[in-house]
């Protein structure tokens, strides 16, 4: 983290050597004048680091309340990591997509409303040619004119970047997606899948 300085946010919001600082006039110092508003100094930094005092984390809990606290009613909730687990072959991938379309358009997904926002789909299974028809045929069974273009989608196999390349906190930082599909979770990181066997059957 930088050094506090005279230009640094925190200094700015004190005052503290920026121009203009003047001490008060009489008329600003009239007690019946209104009490100029108090800033906490830690504020920004507890910011920087996510950290809420109470007060702080009851406003964040009613600002995602507001925001809706599932992605899809009562299955997929906000802000949660969930493993979708079958054998191969049974349509794991066109259940995820379809979730992911009504999900971005906002549309119910198998009766469940769901909350629109940008969905991104990492696909490290499937084809191009193998998603794109999917995405039409989805489309057209769920009565849109067209795919929404708030599902955005990374396929490995065409993809200049591979797996071990992702950057993906920077990808989630830039894109903000309210919602990160992995397909599959052995095939963008195999030791974790091996690690969760691992712990099932111990």
């Amino acid at each position: 983290m930088n050094a506090i300085n005279n230009s640094s946010p925190i200094t700015t919001l004190l005052g503290v050597g920026a121009p203009g600082n003047e001490p008060p006039t009489a008329k600003e110092s009239d007690p019946t004048s209104p009490s100029p508003q108090v800033i906490d100094p830690t504020a920004i930094l507890r910011r920087n680091y996510d950290i809420n005092t109470p007060a702080e984390l009851k406003r964040r809990h009613q600002r995602l309340r507001q925001e809706g606290e599932f992605l899809i009613a009562g299955l997929i909730p906000r802000r949660t990591v969930g493993i979708v687990v079958g054998d191969s072959g049974i349509g794991k991938s066109p259940l995820l997509y379809q979730a992911a379309m009504c999900a971005a358009a906002g549309v119910p997904f198998l009766g469940r409303p769901t909350t629109k926002g940008p969905v991104l789909y990492l696909d490290f299974e499937n084809g191009v040619g193998q998603v794109d028809e999917m995405l039409d045929r989805l489309a057209g069974s769920l009565g849109l004119a067209e795919p929404p273009e708030a599902l955005l989608s990374w396929n490995a196999n065409d993809a200049q970047t591979q797996p071990g390349g992702i950057d993906l906190p920077s990808i989630l930082k830039d894109l903000k997606p309210s919602w990160l599909i992995v397909d599959s979770l052995s095939a963008f990181h195999p030791e974790a899948e091996e690690k969760l066997v691992t712990r099932l059957d111990s």
